[in-house]
């Protein structure tokens, strides 16, 4: 009987192997179709990739200013009666309408629509402008420092910037470093990294860009 029993069991095992039942058939088709059912993610399109640095709020909300034979572009502040005045020949320009976070630098000065620049060392000024797509990003408010030092792209969401800030005298120049991760998260532009409350501070102190 021993003899018997040993071929049976196996002609039972290569039967289950080589003719699967009905609920594994049926579990091997409902995988095949959950997958197939998998939603596919789609990249966010660029709504205008046109789009130019002059056609956003930066310059439409802004005035020009003729000076010297030249015409600077004069964006209103929160200095009451003073424009922060700079040479669109004379930014750095990385402004990108198909990323979620672009920017572009103005070397400039505090001063007026009559005057023009006011001509001192202390109203002297860079400013790092933000981009969400082909909006400008106005909250925070851009703020004026006494340099950017650098600007480095971390990522299509992240730049990190080198701030340098003139803590003492308008003599001494730049006296303060801090390098701050710009970062678009959550509908809103933030800042990171060890030197962002520092700059936070200096920011709320100084002069604000309002196109």
């Amino acid at each position: 009987m021993t003899k018997i029993a040993l071929p049976l069991l196996a002609a039972l095992s290569l039967g289950a192997c080589t003719s699967p039942g009905p609920d594994e058939v049926t579990v091997l088709t409902t995988v095949t179709e959950t997958a197939a059912a998998a939603p596919q993610s789609e990249p966010e399109e660029c709504a205008n990739p046109d789009a130019r640095i002059e056609d956003t709020a930066l310059f439409t909300s802004s005035q020009t200013v003729p000076f010297h034979g030249t015409d600077l572009i004069g964006v209103p502040t929160d200095f009451s009666g003073f424009l922060f005045l700079f040479s669109p020949d004379n930014m750095r320009n990385n402004f990108d309408p198909c990323l979620p976070l672009s920017w572009a630098v103005l070397h400039g000065s505090n001063g007026d629509a009559e005057r023009g620049p006011a001509g001192t060392g202390s109203s002297i000024a860079d400013v790092v402008v933000f981009f969400h797509y082909d909006e400008l990003i106005t909250d925070p408010a851009p703020s004026e420092i006494r340099s950017i030092e650098d600007v480095t792209r971390l990522g299509d969401t992240t730049v990190q910037v080198i701030h340098g800030h003139a803590g003492r005298s308008t003599a001494e120049g730049v006296t303060e470093i801090y390098v701050v991760d710009h970062v678009w998260r959550d509908g809103r532009l933030v800042t990171e990294g060890p030197d962002a409350a520092r700059y936070e501070t200096v920011a709320a102190e100084t002069v604000n860009l309002t196109p």
